[in-house]
């Protein structure tokens, strides 16, 4: 018996072993890349030295191989109770047993036979039924945190760029050279840029980069404070809306808007106080009047009222937002930006596609992750489905031979077998639509930096793509066992083995 046993834990840790090796080595490999690929969002990353980490592939290794090996220790153990003559007997299929379906006569009824034997048949052995469902249970989750983390990116860019309500609704930002008082001194370059015919309305605003924090955490976090010239003028330049109903927001003539990442990070909600940094020892707390929807960056949106009872002075502008007159080719806004260039109080021009091209090329990074999640759920399923039936199969040689010899052909063979896979599938499938949502939310937590904040919504695609996905893996496998179904040889598979 320990010659028996040792010869099977050997190719279970041979067999373990390798595949452990090959895993680390890969992931390793895979990855610290993908991470490093993520946070280059938010940081300046050098180039990722590859290196392989002994102790913590041992412990990879370890437990793998050990659950491995000691999975094949107790599988032996439990065989070699059996007397050996016994063994040598095809191993008998358990016996039927009424099913939870027949309890409900008004549906069992109405199944035809066929579809009563599967249903007897996947609720027989219930081990392989758990294993199969959580295979493509776990399959479909990752498809569905898959497609779900592509539609939150590409919800992010739609919400904050690209849609008719999106949020940036300016087409081109000036950077003055210097900032002005609009009370002491005028600005000259919101009346040069007003004048081009290729404006339609411009406005001044106030923006600068303040460290802010709260009472309730202890970060710190890089924000814009903007301040408009006019607070009834900003909704046509950035549109505020309510991060909870979605509705409009006016700057409020006590506090300040705050957008909703901010307001996460730093743990505020309406009548807290944001603490503004403006020197290592001079801070202002400003009130929270509302939290607005936002995907980019940090802002905190007061008018100039506000703010100068707050900060005790007026806002000094140096930015300016500006809308198009009509649609602008490339050339023709290099040539403007080019002219506002030769003004004396014009710093820079940026255009608002430019940043949502910055903001596109960034977030593809992120594909990665949609990439190896697809790659992993597929691998997931096939690998668990087709051991399955493949064991499935064995065990029932001679009933697939007895079959035969009645009469039914290769097809209603592979449909008798290969109904059952279909069956589980679809269960799997149905759970893990579910499943998948929390895995989503889990994987945007992970992959969200502190100056991006991705949309929490799946979305009905994703559900359908993981679904019609997850059935297709199903039925690759069925394809792919269809062969050794149609080798069933009838003569020998019936022969007694006494």
């Amino acid at each position: 018996s320990e010659e028996i046993v040792i010869k099977y834990l050997v190719y279970a840790f041979v067999a373990s072993f390798t595949g452990a090796i090959a895993g680390s080595m890969l992931g390793f490999a895979l990855f610290p890349t993908l991470l490093a690929t993520c946070f280059s969002i938010l940081f300046d990353m050098p180039p990722i030295i590859i290196s392989y980490r002994l102790g913590y592939a041992a412990i990879g290794i370890i437990v793998s191989v050990g659950v491995t090996v000691l999975s094949s220790y107790l599988s032996v153990r439990q065989s070699l109770k059996t007397h050996p003559s016994i063994l040598m007997k095809p191993k008998a299929p358990k016996g039927g047993k009424r099913i939870i379906l027949e309890r409900w006569p008004e549906l069992w009824s109405k199944l035809n036979f066929t579809t009563k034997v599967t249903c007897r048949n996947v609720f027989r052995n219930k081990k392989r039924f758990i294993m199969a469902v959580i295979g493509v249970l776990g399959c479909t989750s990752l498809l569905v945190a898959a497609f779900g983390v592509n539609n939150s990116i590409n919800s992010t860019l739609e919400r904050q760029f690209t849609n008719e309500d999106s949020i940036w609704c300016y087409d081109m930002q000036t950077v003055l050279n210097g900032s002005f008082d609009t009370e002491i001194t005028d600005c000259d370059a919101i009346e040069i840029i007003r004048n081009r015919p290729e404006i339609k309305s411009a406005m001044l605003q106030f923006m600068k980069v303040y460290n802010t924090r709260s009472s309730k955490t202890d970060k710190e976090l890089e924000t814009y404070i903007l301040v408009p010239e006019d607070k009834n003028q900003i909704g046509e330049y950035i549109r505020l809306k309510d991060a909870k109903n979605g509705k409009p927001l006016t700057l409020p003539d006590s506090g300040a808007v705050i957008t909703e990442k901010l307001a996460k990070k730093l743990k505020l909600s309406v009548g807290d106080n944001i603490t503004v940094k403006v020197s290592e020892l001079y801070s202002v707390d400003v009130p929270v009047a509302a939290v607005a929807e936002n995907y980019a960056f940090h802002y905190v949106y007061m008018n100039k009222g506000v703010y100068k009872a707050l900060f005790s002075t007026n806002p000094k502008y140096n930015y300016i937002s500006s809308n198009f007159a009509f649609e602008m080719t490339p050339e023709q806004k290099s040539t403007l930006a080019e002219e506002l260039m030769n003004e004396y109080e014009i710093n820079a021009v940026s255009y608002s596609n430019e940043i949502q091209s910055m903001f596109e090329n960034t977030l593809d990074s992120l594909n990665y992750i949609v990439i190896v999640l697809i790659v992993c759920a597929g691998l997931l399923c096939l690998i668990v489905l087709y051991n399955l039936s493949v064991i499935n199969i064995n065990e029932r040689v001679k009933e697939i031979a007895t079959i035969k010899v009645l009469g039914f052909d290769n097809f209603e063979v592979s449909q008798y077998i290969f109904r059952e896979n279909l069956l589980l599938s679809l269960l799997g499938t149905f759970i893990g639509l579910f499943t998948g949502v929390g895995i989503h939310r889990l994987v945007i937590a992970v992959a969200e930096v502190d100056i991006v904040m991705y949309g929490k919504e799946a979305g009905f695609l994703s559900f359908i793509y993981a679904a019609v996905l997850s059935l297709g893996f199903s039925l690759l496998v069925n394809l792919i066992l269809r062969r050794t179904l149609k080798n069933v040889d009838m003569v020998e598979s019936l022969k007694s083995n006494e």
